[in-house]
């Protein structure tokens, strides 16, 4: 290229003044409206001062490709500029970069034929290229063809460099209107998301809705939620949940995708990855469509103070991002991620609604089946009390036939008492893993060679306070559930662990205390949501008429609520069920459980001696012709009445009182209330409690001066409840 001879360069400051004068005048235009209005006449205003023939301001694109962004001319071009999208180094005949900040002239004799071509169809001779920086980048230049004799001179050249700054800040200045305006437009954007997801819609008819707004807001051509899937190795993955991609509403990919690790900690983080089309390969190319995005923004989302995943949006075009549009997309994030708190919150508000919803059901339904069960207890009672009398008379097979269907009948009502939690409960501190043990051995020997039984026993899993009868019937209940469920054989799972912390809607119920988990699990026909919610229905089943009662899991439910737990279901139609006992865990030495029959200690059986009164008291005169028989029979004199103040009067006429045998729900006043007057007449005489409903208030305290039998109740119970009352009294 040569130096530029000294006598091309013009010599008075005319020139310079004049460029001064038109950069002062288009510094007002640039300043009253913007450089996309008045780019033209800027450059004409620049160029007549300047003397030159032409000015152009090209951008440059990051990858180096200049670009037309305003020209002026004084003749008409003789087309398309021949340099327009070439990279800088690719133009022959000029340095590949101005210097930043610089100024360079050359003279098109050393350019390429076909640009030389061209600018000499304008009358160019000398062009000068002026840097064009904007936050301290190259954005572009500013060019200006000179004609014959024309080249710039030194103060020129300085006056050309302060045209570009001007340039320069009206490109900020449009850049900060802009961001401001997107910034403004975002904020906007999550006022209407606001507005949207407190409508109370369902997040999956909703979000799709508020990302379609939040890309509107902020220019973007997609936009999605994706949630942060824990899993191994620091779980660097994401799973879309929903999405908005500018046509109809439709599910997205549930794709699980890993991304790089970086990126994930630094949404971890809660920074926001702004993701250029170079760096999409980095992250996951599948997840951010890189087909068709330049650039990609990574926002991170957190619900409830815990991170939940990220928002993205994808953009054709890659930008810079301000620190108010990154403020204001965080906010649209910070919306979003109250949005999911709030519908998780929704929907455990819902679940325990409707736990609550159904436990009133089978409470109104269990107190119904206790009412039954305490008219029913009075009849069974007498009828198996007669029956066990007129076989003990007799030897009559009938007699035994009646006494084995009214035992059946009895462990129905019991059943019944189960399900309304009213059963009589023998708690102590129980080992669960040794009942679960045992009963898998039970279940082994009659499930059936076709069904595996496994069981795992958590080594650590501690003791439960229950009824270790009761418990053994909810497990047997329950695995004989799971092998109906399994009729062409299969799977049996039946664990206990210790759950440690306590899940959240459990603490409602047995507040911070430590839970064993009891599971039963099969591979079975499983369950359809109409048939899990109504599985603890009482009397509902899904077998065949005349198989089963229905009561099999209402009276496991009965069993574990009066056990301070809960149940629950988990089913699917077609994928087996698994069933869950939680039971507050205890630390206290276990109680030694066996359940085989005759095991019971008997060294304490005495006759009852010879005059020992009893005073029965039963409003029902089928029981209380019964009991007055039985216990004559066994060598007492007994004394009846039918309420409460006709048995005050009988007691006063007495000399003597061994024991009071007394129904609890009575006319005037209570079974209890009335031992507590005949204790006063009678200080050393014993009570036992009968009840066919046995609540709480039922139920007798720590006194062991007071006893409890259960309705129905066959003679020899009865008299073996008063002998284990009487022994203490008469062996002192």
């Amino acid at each position: 290229m040569g130096d530029i001879p000294i006598t091309a360069l013009r010599k008075t400051g005319e020139s310079r003044a004049a460029i001064v004068e038109a950069i002062a005048r288009s510094a007002e235009s640039l300043l009253a409206s913007s450089l996309d209005d008045c780019g033209p006449v800027v450059l004409r205003m620049i160029g007549e001062a300047a003397g030159a023939e032409a000015a152009t301001i090209w951008s440059y694109s990051p990858d180096d490709t200049r670009h037309l962004a305003y020209d002026w001319t004084r003749v008409e071009r003789p087309g398309p500029s021949p340099v327009e999208g070439l990279r800088n180094e690719d133009i022959t005949g000029t340095p590949a970069e101005v210097p930043l900040g610089g100024v360079i002239v050359v003279p098109v004799a050393d350019l390429n034929a076909a640009t030389y071509s061209y600018v000499t169809k304008i009358g160019i001779v000398w062009l000068a290229r002026v840097s064009i920086v904007v936050g301290g980048r190259s954005w572009g230049e500013l060019t200006m063809g000179y004609g014959e004799g024309l080249a710039p001179s030194l103060s020129e050249r300085d006056s050309l460099r302060t045209a570009a700054s001007c340039i320069a800040g009206a490109i900020e200045l449009s850049g900060v209107k802009q961001s401001l305006a997107r910034r403004d437009a975002i904020l906007a954007g999550v006022a209407a998301v606001a507005e949207l997801l407190i409508q109370g819609r369902h997040l999956d008819d909703a979000m799709p809705d508020a990302l379609a707004l939040i890309a509107g807001a902020s220019g973007a051509r997609r936009a999605a939620l994706w949630e942060h899937v824990p899993g191994e190795n620091g779980g660097h993955a994401l799973r879309r949940c929903w999405e908005f991609t500018g046509v109809a509403k439709q599910p997205p990919n549930p794709e699980e995708v890993t991304i790089s690790p970086e990126y994930l900690e630094s949404v971890r983080r809660g920074e926001v990855a702004v993701i250029n089309r170079d760096g999409i390969d980095a992250v996951h190319p599948r997840v951010f469509e890189k087909g068709d995005s330049a650039q990609v923004l990574l926002v991170p989302i957190f619900a409830g103070g815990q991170l939940w995943g990220a928002l993205s949006q994808s953009f054709t075009v890659a930008g810079e991002r301000s620190p108010g549009e990154i403020d204001a997309i965080r906010a649209a994030a910070s919306i979003l991620g109250g949005a999911l708190q709030a519908g998780a919150t929704a929907i455990a508000l819902t679940a325990s609604e409707e736990r609550v919803r159904q436990s009133e059901k089978l409470e109104a339904i269990g107190r119904l089946a206790g009412g039954v069960a305490h008219d029913f207890n009075n009849l069974l009672t007498a009828i198996l009390g007669y029956a066990d009398l007129l076989y003990d008379a007799t030897g009559s097979e009938d007699a035994r036939q009646i006494v084995a269907a009214a035992t059946r009948a009895a462990s129905l009502t019991r059943q019944l008492l189960a399900l309304s939690r009213r059963q009589e409960l023998r708690t102590d501190a129980v080992d669960l893993g040794s009942l679960v043990r045992e009963v898998a051995e039970l279940v082994e020997r009659v499930i059936g060679e076709d069904i595996l039984v496994e069981v795992a026993i958590d080594p650590n899993l501690g003791l439960v306070m229950a009824d270790p009868g009761q418990i053994h019937q909810v497990l047997l209940n329950l695995a004989l559930n799971g092998r109906d469920a399994m009729p062409n054989g299969g799977h049996l799972r039946i664990s206990a662990e210790s759950v440690d912390p306590t899940p959240q809607w459990l603490k409602g119920l047995i507040g911070s205390a430590r839970v064993v988990c009891l599971t039963v699990q099969d591979d079975g026909v499983g369950m359809d949501h109409e048939t899990r919610e109504r599985a603890f229905e009482p009397f509902f089943t899904t077998k065949p008429a005349g198989v089963g009662t229905g009561l099999g899991l209402s009276t496991v439910h009965g069993i574990v609520r009066a056990s301070g737990g809960d149940v629950t279901i988990e089913s699917q139609l077609g994928e087996g069920a698994t069933v869950r006992v939680w039971l507050p865990r205890v630390d206290r030495p276990a109680l030694t459980v066996s359940t085989e029959p005759g095991s019971e200690d008997t060294a304490l059986i005495f006759p009852i001696r010879s005059g020992a009164v009893a005073l029965v008291v039963e409003d029902d005169e089928v029981v209380r012709t019964f009991a007055q028989r039985t216990l004559e029979r066994a060598g007492m004199r007994v004394v009846v009445a039918a309420d409460p103040i006709s048995a005050l009067r009988r007691a006063r006429e007495e000399s003597r009182l061994d024991v009071l045998v007394t129904d609890v729900v009575l006319p005037i006043m209570s079974g209890h209330e009335l031992a507590t007057h005949i204790g006063k007449i009678y200080p050393e005489a014993v009570v036992l409690l009968i009840s066919g409903y046995p609540t709480d208030d039922v139920l007798p305290s720590a006194d062991e001066r007071v006893g409890f039998l259960a309705k129905p109740f066959a003679a020899e119970d009865l008299v073996e409840a008063v002998r284990s009352m009487l022994v203490p009294v008469l062996l002192g």
